[in-house]
């Protein structure tokens, strides 16, 4: 590798680190993460095990509420958020050590870094409820080399680990069409190899998702529980509903790579279009390059395999009622999709060096070293920011309370409209204080904090509030709505 490329190399690879470790050390939480502490520390009850046993996230839940046990507090969270950064350089160096041999170390890290600062990846190093995402992934990884050897030895081991994954999240098994897609693009297989591992990945993922789906039923009626609706199937007359909804908005989204602005529908319309047809071009260019000789029709159908991939990937959002859009559930999909691309620019790069392929790999290396920092400024926007203005708030309301009398009851009180961001998901929300379960539980853990004894946390309904502290948190939305709607990042 020249001077030049180390330097390059060394530079994206700081920065995709400074990027993730930003957030890592970072004493914060978010949503979940402040009932998970609550019930798991402060409640002492099973209710997150209860609650992941209805999902059939039986592995999740226990990993969760070990971790959070550990954590104890919001400042523990660092803890599992590390555990969380060392699964993900594990990923990246398992994925690096397969095709050590097909490429050098320069176009692997070009690789790899881009695709893992994609939105779901850094939601996955942020949300300490989600800590274990990135050791599941390499389980999957490792299912899918399992399933790329012969032999019915490795076909069980993938088929193992594929139902393991799928008892920490249902989601987590369809992650092996993403990584095999992407061993298409680096690898050449031809088109009748191509078809037939796509075929044993889908038959190996039909029967861990059976084995799944057979495994709740039996333990969950032995447990005498029931199912979260989360998880029902769509029904028969909505799927023309379904199908409109995921054309239109989960397929769109994974064409927009880093994006988490919510378009109007012909803004994503036209975005998805150019960002398909370039993606196309990119992939079409790499394959004359690389491979002159072959035909039109072979490359349509190697780049149709590689759609049929993403489509299945995604299968949950198609097959679950709900139509929720969270970068988590669209992340295998917009995973290979840029993996299309990332990987074609290399390949025009490393077998052509005309002005095209140095200004392609050039607008990849700028890309991947501004696309970090715009990480960090997100964080600090979205994710910083409102949690201590918030905590602040808290702190200032209880301490107020406790110089008024040494004991008291306390009743926070909700606006009845709060701040929104024109963003993507969780990023929508202004502060967490909206969802429900958030306020009971940040306020008990802010008030063990500062050793303030609460025994009784209500939302105030109007009634008498002697002997009770109130929290106004429409107070907090008016001294911090500005900061809370702000989406300059976005």
């Amino acid at each position: 590798m020249s001077k030049k490329n180390w330097l390059i190399t060394i530079a994206i690879l700081l920065a995709f680190l400074v990027s993730n470790l930003w957030q890592v050390f970072r004493d914060l939480a978010f949503a979940d993460d402040f009932s998970f502490l609550y019930v798991v520390n402060v409640v002492k009850d099973n209710s997150l095990l209860e609650h992941n046993f209805r999902e059939g996230r039986y592995l999740s839940g226990i990993f969760q509420h070990a971790g959070f046990y550990l954590a104890k507090n919001v400042d523990g969270l660092v803890l599992l958020r590390f555990l969380s950064f060392l699964g993900l350089m594990l990923l990246m160096w398992n994925i690096r050590k397969r095709y050590v041999a097909s490429l050098d170390s320069h176009a692997s890290s070009k690789i790899l870094v881009a695709l893992f600062l994609l939105p779901v990846f850094t939601q996955y190093i942020f949300f300490a409820t989600t800590w274990m995402a990135f050791w599941i992934l390499n389980l999957v990884w490792l299912a899918t080399l399992k399933t790329l050897e012969a032999g019915k030895k490795s076909s069980c081991i993938a088929l193992l680990l594929i139902t393991v994954a799928g008892f920490f999240s249902q989601s987590f098994p369809f992650w092996t069409f993403a990584f095999l897609g992407l061993h298409l693009l680096i690898e050449e297989l031809n088109i009748e190899s191509q078809i037939r591992i796509t075929l044993k990945m889908l038959f190996l993922v039909a029967g861990g998702t059976l084995l799944n789906v057979i495994t709740t039923l039996v333990i969950n009626n032995l447990l005498s529980l029931g199912f979260s609706s989360r998880i029902d199937i769509v029904d028969f007359d909505d799927i023309p509903e379904k199908l409109f909804w995921f054309l239109s908005r989960p397929l769109i989204l994974i064409y927009r790579p880093f994006l988490i602005d919510s378009p109007r529908a012909l803004e994503a319309l036209i975005v998805f279009a150019v960002m398909f047809a370039l993606t196309l071009f990119l992939f079409l260019r790499s394959r004359e390059e690389q491979f002159g000789m072959e035909s039109q029709r072979v490359k349509l159908q190697k780049f149709g395999i590689l759609q049929f991939l993403i489509l299945l990937s995604l299968t949950p959002l198609i097959l679950w009622n709900q139509n929720q859009i969270e970068f988590r559930l669209v992340g295998s999909g917009a995973f290979l999709a840029l993996s299309i691309m990332v990987v074609s620019i290399v390949k025009i790069s490393k077998h052509s060096y005309n002005s095209v392929s140095r200004f392609t790999s050039g607008i990849l290396v700028v890309v991947l070293i501004l696309i970090p920092m715009l990480n960090v400024l997100r964080f600090e926007e979205f994710r910083k920011s409102p949690f201590e203005l918030k905590e602040a708030f808290i702190e200032r309301s209880l301490t107020k309370c406790r110089i008024a009398a040494k004991e008291f009851d306390i009743v926070y009180k909700l606006p009845e409209n709060w701040p929104t961001r024109n963003l993507l998901g969780d990023y929508s929300v202004g502060t967490d204080l909206q969802m429900p379960w958030v306020p009971p539980s940040d306020i008990a853990l802010k008030g063990l904090e500062l050793s303030i004894k609460v025994d009784k946390i209500d939302e105030f309904k109007g009634a008498p509030i002697d002997k009770t502290c109130l929290i106004d948190f429409q107070k907090f939305i008016n001294e911090s709505k500005t900061m809370l709607s702000s989406s300059r990042w976005g």
